[in-house]
């Protein structure tokens, strides 16, 4: 906690205190992260080496800007790598550019860092429009893994519904749960691995289009990143 005096402004030493502490978690992450992406390492080095000469010297603040330096690095070669796992269009199809999110902070949990990517593609004829996403989001993840659980004990109850469709399968380290919404005209799979979680969302009960989409991508590969 910052302590504050009596005119509304953080003390000094709180305000140290505190930055020390979002600091040690900044370091944490980095050494982590920097053994993800090995080939960012010629960029990431020089900057780690100022921050943690600024972080030895007391300052905090220029620390912290050299961290963050490091991190967006490091973020932007993991996006980069998980990038070569979405498939190309189709036959008869065509494919946007992938988009790409990253987030880092920290909390009162800790530190959180996630990577959010996404592409669409369109049929040439039909209007038919298919969306991948993929990211490494710890907290939908794990809340992802724990919805699998519920799906599979409840599979055979909803695929007594005629409007559903609904199976789980196991592949490659994934959980792969595929669900055909007749009435809807849509087809999802959701798939999640114990770091990734990849969706798939078609405008049409076409349901082998999107299992074809997931056959283009390598499941083991990415399940090992």
């Amino acid at each position: 906690m910052i302590r504050v005096r009596k005119h509304g402004r953080p003390d000094q030493k709180g305000m140290t205190m505190f930055l020390k502490k979002v600091l040690t978690t900044a370091i944490i992450v980095v050494v982590l992260m920097s053994f993800v992406v090995a080939h960012a390492g010629d960029d990431v080095t020089p900057l780690v080496e100022k921050g943690r000469k600024a972080y030895a010297d007391g300052d905090y603040q220029a620390a912290l800007e050299y961290f963050q330096q490091v991190v967006q690095i490091i973020q932007a070669g993991l996006s980069q790598s998980f990038e070569g796992y979405f498939p190309e269009a189709l036959s008869g199809w065509t494919a946007d550019e992938i988009k790409s999110q990253s987030w880092t902070g920290t909390t009162g949990e800790g530190a959180h860092s996630m990577t959010n990517l996404t592409r669409e593609y369109q049929r040439e004829n039909g209007g038919v429009q298919c969306t991948i996403s993929l990211t490494n989001w710890p907290q939908v993840v794990q809340g992802m893994r724990q919805s699998m659980t519920m799906y599979k004990q409840m599979g055979a109850m909803m695929n007594q519904d005629p409007d559903k469709e609904v199976s789980v399968d196991e592949k490659d380290g994934w959980t792969i749960l595929k669900m055909v919404e007749i009435e809807d005209n849509s087809t999802k799979i959701m798939a999640v691995s114990d770091k990734l979680m990849l969706n798939i969302e078609l405008n049409s009960k076409e349901s082998k289009i999107a299992e074809e989409y997931l056959g283009k991508m390598d499941l083991k590969a990415l399940s090992g990143l």
